[in-house]
């Protein structure tokens, strides 16, 4: 469960193109060519699957549950999609995006794992009500498994050493801690750079002469974006 009850007020039908994809809120390394054709087709043969989760920020709506089907739906050019909208931060899209894959869905790999710890403690998932610690094995238990309670300890260590300083001896919560620090900018620069990194990529794939006029379209409308955001920064 992700930690909300779904109710009718919730569950809409979203135009596909008001949804924004973020890579922060991604656990999943990619999504898997095979299962967006099989849910694909399952659509065009008329099944039913369960709506989408979106996450209301600022009132735009971000995808934290549901990419293979959204890939499959903008495959087969649907306009719109099933989808449980919810209100959220940042920080609690990132804790719910977290265990969104861990109990259903293709199985995660070494990495995609890391991605939903790293996602779920950015976004306060080891702590309790009023600033308390959880335990590693709490940690473990939310997380559905991904890891045993020593895993979950080497990572913290590894990856949130000041918050892996505070939890000591992994006794339950009687300490007070604080989320780790987080940068929105930042974040989100870094997804910016994680999505250009895949186009480029993709890009080599890509050789109809069209298809690649309209990507140069894109990049350039791009970089004039780039560029005014350029003069309004302050020099360094």
């Amino acid at each position: 469960m992700l930690g909300w009850t779904i109710d009718e007020n919730r569950q809409r039908i979203v135009e596909l193109d008001e949804i924004i994809i973020d890579r922060r809120f991604q656990v999943r390394n990619r999504t898997d060519a095979q299962t967006v054709k099989a849910y694909a087709s399952a659509m065009q043969a008329g099944s039913e699957f369960p709506p989408v989760t979106l996450a209301e920020i600022e009132r735009r709506l971000f995808l934290i549950d549901g990419f293979h089907r959204f890939d499959a739906a903008t495959s087969i050019g649907r306009q719109g999609i099933e989808a449980i909208v919810v209100p959220m931060t940042e920080r609690e899209a990132l804790k719910a995006s977290a265990v969104a894959n861990l109990t259903h869905g293709l199985r995660l790999t070494k990495t995609e794992k890391l991605n939903a710890f790293k996602q779920f403690i950015k976004g306060g998932g080891h702590l309790k009500e009023r600033g308390k610690l959880k335990s590693y094995r709490e940690i473990a238990s939310e997380l559905h498994g991904i890891g045993t309670h020593g895993t979950i300890w080497n990572w913290m260590v590894k990856h949130f050493p000041r918050i892996a300083r505070q939890m000591g001896d992994d006794k339950p919560g009687n300490r007070r801690a604080e989320v780790p620090e987080m940068n929105p900018e930042r974040e989100r620069a870094k997804a910016i750079r994680d999505a250009l990194g895949e186009a480029r990529t993709l890009l080599g794939l890509v050789s109809d002469p069209e298809e690649v006029y309209h990507i140069r379209e894109m990049v350039e409308a791009l970089m004039m974006e780039v560029s005014q955001k350029e003069t309004q920064q302050p020099d360094f």
